[in-house]
């Protein structure tokens, strides 16, 4: 399923990108189900400081489209191909970019997996769905091409005036400005 070229591309920048993987109809759908979710009213979901959704974690557990990202072949099959073992849902999320919501400060997502999580190698992919076409006005998603070699960071920091420290210092290990400028 993947050509010899993207695999290429996933072991230099440690991500690939995927186009058009779905239709406008999927991508509706997927919307809408994500919309659903969000207006839950339980622990799953996090809030901006205004009372606003900001994320929801588990999104598979309670919608079945969401589930089915989690058998979408192409991406079980590029996953599979990029990890050549067999895999298996660690964790889903939706984060909803608000126009006026939290900024998420550099951060190693294995970082949590590995400390909180006890995963103890970095054998995982993380997988994102745009529902909307990604701009430069619109909180783009941004990674260092390459990091993904460095290993674990092992220099990360909260910053305990943050509006959401509370919910986040459970589960995210936000990377230092020093560590941040080693790695690009």
């Amino acid at each position: 399923m993947l050509t010899d070229e993207q695999k290429r591309e996933f072991n230099h920048t440690g991500w690939l990108v995927l186009r058009d993987v779905f239709d406008n109809y999927e991508v509706e759908m997927l919307s809408e189900a994500a919309l659903e979710v969000l207006e839950r009213t339980g622990p799953e979901v996090g809030r901006e400081a205004d009372g606003s959704p900001h994320v929801c974690w588990g999104m598979h557990l309670f919608d079945e489209r969401l589930k089915a990202l989690t058998h979408h072949p192409v991406i079980v099959e590029s996953s599979r191909e990029i990890l050549e073992n067999d895999i298996y849902v660690h964790q889903s999320r939706i984060n909803m970019k608000q126009t006026n919501g939290s900024i998420v400060a550099w951060h190693q997502d294995f970082g949590t997996y590995h400390r909180v999580d006890g995963v103890p190698d970095p054998r995982g992919i993380m997988i994102a769905v745009f529902l909307d076409d990604v701009t430069d006005v619109n909180a783009p998603l941004l990674a260092v091409p390459g990091s993904h070699k460095e290993g674990l960071v092992s220099t990360a920091n909260l910053d305990p005036s943050s509006v959401d420290f509370e919910q986040v210092s459970k589960y995210r290990y936000d990377i230092t400005n020093e560590t941040m400028k080693s790695l690009v």
